[in-house]
């Protein structure tokens, strides 16, 4: 009686067990875009070779949302500076002087006049831009330029255009 109890429990175990095997998928996040659908792309300048006075060279005709500038990590904890700026996409020039003004005064404040004065010549480095194009067009612009990478969010997967 005990050998049958314990063969019997241990068949419905089996079946319980076997019933919630099934693998459920779920989509979390959908990377892929067709090149002529216009989207957010975040784009990430490795080399840093993209700065406030420079910008208008690479994003002439590309509505620009963003503006995240490079923040040296070494006083990143002190600089309390605006991490990203918005733009008025109209007016490149106006936004890029109240970005190079603002993080000039924000490192001035905390004592890095030496840096500040290196940003008031070279202008403000600038890491990502968040823009609102068609990424068959980012691809195009953008061809002849190394270390230039793209994302459908701010912290996803970067990939080489």
């Amino acid at each position: 009686m005990f050998k049958k109890t314990i063969i019997f429990l241990t068949i419905i175990l089996l079946v319980i067990l076997s019933s919630n095997s099934h693998e459920k998928t779920k989509l979390v996040y959908n990377e892929i875009s067709n090149d002529n659908e216009y989207n957010q792309i975040y784009l990430l300048f490795e080399d840093k070779n993209l700065t406030t006075n420079n910008f208008n060279d690479f994003f002439k005709n590309i509505k620009v949302l963003k503006v995240y500038p490079y923040i040296n990590p070494i006083y990143a904890g002190k600089i309390k500076a605006n991490y990203n700026y918005e733009f008025n996409w109209e007016n490149h020039n106006y936004d890029l002087e109240k970005i190079k003004n603002d993080f000039i005064s924000k490192l001035k404040n905390i004592g890095l006049t030496n840096e500040a004065n290196e940003y008031q010549i070279n202008g403000v480095v600038i890491n990502k831009v968040l823009i609102y194009s068609n990424l068959g067009k980012i691809k195009n612009i953008f061809k002849n330029y190394n270390n230039i990478k793209y994302s459908f969010n701010l912290n996803g997967i970067y990939y080489n255009i």
